[in-house]
Formats: structure tokens, sequence, C-alpha cells
């Protein structure tokens, strides 16, 4: 698993890494009203640092700093989604349509409801018997546990 290509962390060293150059190539041509990128939580500590400084220069130097950037740390659970996935998102705004409008916040995490509020209710309590198969061997697992 040590050489799994996900898992070497090259940064920009790495082919996919060079796919962010062709993205600012391609938002310094058509100079959208905004962008939106993201990447995984490890990007902020990569190279001490380094990598995450390279890009937020990047981004700001676009159209000779045409963008307001701003990043965050998200977690895609606190906004409606149903998966504990933590990703760097970026947030660029052409200057000249940012003072046209309000000034861009990041949105507050949602409240997410109890799972038992969409679970049937349960008139027992479950035993052994209530088991998965063994051939649903995480499942099997994860019931025996909670039922001992």
């Amino acid at each position: 698993m040590a050489n799994h290509p996900l898992k070497l962390m090259k940064g920009f060293k790495d082919k996919r890494g060079k796919v962010f150059y062709g993205v600012c190539d391609v938002l310094d041509v058509k100079r959208p009203s905004a962008f939106i990128l993201e990447n995984v939580k490890g990007l902020l500590r990569h190279d001490e640092g380094k990598t995450l400084d390279t890009i937020l220069k990047t981004l700001r130097g676009i159209g000779d700093g045409a963008y307001a950037i701003d990043v965050k740390l998200i977690n895609t659970q606190d906004h409606g989604v149903p998966q504990n996935r933590e990703r760097v998102y970026f947030v660029g705004i052409r200057k000249d349509v940012l003072h046209k409008t309000a000034k861009f916040s990041w949105p507050e995490p949602l409240v997410r409801p109890s799972i038992e509020k969409f679970l049937d209710r349960r008139d027992r309590v479950a035993t052994l018997s209530d088991l998965p198969p063994t051939s649903s061997g995480t499942a099997h697992r994860n019931v025996k546990t909670v039922v001992k």
C-alpha cells in the first residue's frame, strides 16, 4: 500500500497536481464572475504549508489580482451531505463583481437531525437472534458488538 498513487502526496510533482495550473489558465482566459475549487484536507499541511501558499499566490495572481480569494476547511456532513468528509474549499470572486454584490460569507453549518428521527421505533431490545447473517461480515460484527 505504500506505493498507492493516492498516498504519495507528491503535490505539484504528480501529474494530477499539474491540473491546477491548467485550471488557472482557464480561469485567466475565461474570467468567470466566481469559481469554487476543492481539494483534500491534507493540502493544508502538505510540504509544511508551502503547497497551500503556492496555490493562494497563484490564484491571487490571476488577471493581475482580479480575484478576491478565500479558503476554508469544511466538513461536508455539516452542510447536508451524509458523509464525514473534510475538504479545503477555495472561493474566488472577481473583484469588479464583488464590489457590486453583498460580501461573500461561508455558509453556516446546518443542524443535523438525529438518525432516530428517521428510524422505526423499536418495540424491544435487539438480541443475538436479530443478527444479520455471517455472510454480511461487517454488519454482523457491528450488530454483534452493540447487542452484547
